[in-house]
């Protein structure tokens, strides 16, 4: 992300979470949002069960609340916007 000018939009899901399938089905798969983010932003989905998953929660404190999405300075490694898990369930 540092390298290509870009922050990182961090997506960390969990399997047996239906909200995190409803992200992939209806949030990631607009056309619209997937134009923003590829102009914008470096995109990394991990499961929390594998080990990168893991380890960003116990850095960035994801706790219980899952899926996590936030935005991720590359220059500094600074969460700068998290998003509760419910906040796409609607969308």
């Amino acid at each position: 992300a540092k390298s290509e000018g870009k922050w990182l939009l961090v997506n960390i899901q969990q399997a047996e979470a239906f909200a995190s399938h409803v992200l992939n089905r209806d949030v990631w798969r607009d056309e619209t949002l997937q134009d923003l983010v590829t102009g914008n932003f470096v995109f990394w989905q991990r499961d929390n069960q594998s080990h990168e998953g893991s380890q960003f929660c116990q850095t960035y404190k994801c706790g219980e609340e899952l899926p996590h999405i936030c935005i991720v300075d590359p220059r500094t490694g600074r969460s700068v916007k998290t998003w509760k898990p419910g906040k796409f369930s609607d969308a």
